[in-house]
């Protein structure tokens, strides 16, 4: 029997031992105070059910699963939702302590997955660093969960400052409950590097701050320069992470170089860390400044593709 419910277009009815549909209502409304695009990093996905939920009821939204089950890809492509970005990739906290240097997501689902890490508090400081928002559900009281570390009640102290949004029953201790609740995280974060391995490809450091609100995102850089802010993940950040889906981001790239070119533009740095995946598209950033080049590089959209794999 599956742990989630499974969501292609709609629960399919296969047997699960975790009811979601009741735990995805508190979700949903956190994420309908946003008149703007917003990011969701389900971390521990499973299933993608509410990955799937979540992108199928906020088209304008971009949502990044994370999980290394064989499954979620082939959901994703079996739901053929655009807007979705899955990591098939095991995540330490270490993991995301340096994703949280170089990306910025609105909302953190962390949904009974902590316990299953030994360096959890590290897990629950990146996502606080790169979040306005972050859903946590944790075995309750009496809960021996599914590993027994023994930590249940170190991550109910580290998380009961926040919102209690809803109780559930545990799906291993008779009378016992698993318990959610809405923590904050930050409203105006600080970028300090452009990508994950930007120290291994010898990238120049980036200082550059993030401010979110449920209406607007803007990124403003040390050298005076503001602009929108692009809601998603950097392609590159989605690459070196096992991106599983979407399987079109090299046309993707195709067609926003193309665009650019249809409107007279054109990137001086054609490369995969220069594009965000947002909704349905690979957005380019950094546009024209004209920092490197007086004109097209020759061949690098090619070079770019080819980095891509």
């Amino acid at each position: 029997m599956r742990y989630q419910e499974t969501w292609i277009g709609g629960p399919t009815g296969e047997p699960f031992q975790r009811e979601c549909a009741s735990r995805y209502a508190p979700i949903h409304a956190e994420l309908e105070r946003y008149s703007r695009p917003f990011t969701v990093f389900d971390f521990g996905a499973n299933l993608g059910y509410f990955s799937f939920r979540i992108a199928s009821d906020f088209p304008h939204a971009t949502v990044v699963a994370v999980d290394n089950r064989a499954e979620l890809p082939k959901l994703a492509k079996a739901n053929g939702l655009q807007n979705v970005v899955v990591l098939s990739r095991r995540m330490t906290g270490a993991d995301l302590a340096k994703l949280a240097q170089c990306e910025v997501f609105d909302v953190v689902l962390a949904l009974n997955v902590l316990h299953h890490m030994p360096d959890w508090r590290v897990a629950l400081d990146a996502f606080k660093d790169m979040a306005r928002a972050i859903i946590v559900e944790t075995p309750g009281p009496g809960d021996k969960g599914a590993l027994e570390r023994g930590n249940h009640k170190d991550i109910q102290d580290a998380v009961k400052s926040g919102i209690e949004v809803r109780r559930t029953g545990s799906h291993v201790t008779a009378g016992a409950e698993r318990i959610m609740y809405r923590v904050d995280g930050t409203d105006r974060k600080t970028i300090a590097m452009q990508t994950v391995d930007a120290p291994e490809r010898g990238a120049p450091e980036v200082r550059a701050q993030v401010t979110l609100s449920d209406s607007e995102a803007r990124i403003w850089f040390a050298r005076g320069e503001e602009r929108p802010f692009v809601p998603g993940i950097n392609l590159w950040n989605a690459v070196k992470l096992g991106m599983a889906w979407p399987t079109d981001a090299q046309e993707r790239v195709r067609t926003e170089v193309s665009r650019l070119g249809n409107g007279g533009r054109w990137h001086d740095d054609l490369r995969p860390w220069n594009f965000v995946l947002a909704g349905n598209r690979a957005v380019a950033i950094d546009i024209g400044n004209k920092h490197w080049r007086k004109e097209p590089e020759p061949g690098g959209l090619d070079k770019c593709l080819q980095l891509m794999g």
